[in-house]
């Protein structure tokens, strides 16, 4: 799982780089391949867990501008005819990067799914509803979780205090 990103988007930046980071957490894949199945899918989480290890090839993150009205209100797409393309919506990079690392690897799924010949692990419709227990969604909302842990363990400095006495000294 490997995403490269070459705009300028600070948030997009962080968001691909924590995802191409998560590829190497064994935690990850083996809580992804614990699942016993996902909802629209016969798929176990270990074969959606080796389709999505499996995808060698780097995908691009491309952001777009959304064409009226189509995908105006989509995040990001993925399109078969673009087995190696994200793109990811111009008009949403208000976004948290948490959210960005969610929708990512959401995407990335379908990514793997598009190439997995001997599996179908996608979640139906376009719409949200009842969709948490399909893969993509599972395992976007997985990624986003391993973020925010990783980023409540880091310390946070909530103020500093600088005497000015301590810096000057007397001459």
């Amino acid at each position: 799982m490997q995403v490269v990103y070459r705009g300028t988007n600070q948030k997009l930046l962080d968001a691909s780089g924590f995802v191409n980071d998560l590829a190497d957490n064994a935690d990850f894949w083996a809580e992804i391949a614990a699942r016993p199945r996902f909802d629209f899918s016969r798929s176990t989480g270990a074969q959606v867990a080796q389709a999505m290890r499996g995808k060698q090839t780097a995908i691009v993150l491309r952001e777009y501008r959304p064409p009226w009205p189509r995908h105006r209100h989509t995040n990001a797409y993925t399109d078969p005819a673009y087995p190696d393309t994200l793109f990811y919506n111009s008009k949403k990079l208000w976004r948290s990067v948490p959210s960005m690392i969610n929708t990512i690897v959401h995407e990335f799924v379908h990514l793997a799914d598009f190439a997995a010949t001997d599996a179908d692990f996608g979640h139906g419709d376009q719409g949200s509803e009842g969709k948490e227990n399909s893969a993509p969604w599972w395992i976007g909302a997985l990624a986003e979780r391993y973020y925010l842990a990783e980023v409540s363990a880091a310390p946070q400095i909530e103020r500093i205090t600088i005497d000015p006495a301590a810096i000057v000294g007397d001459e």
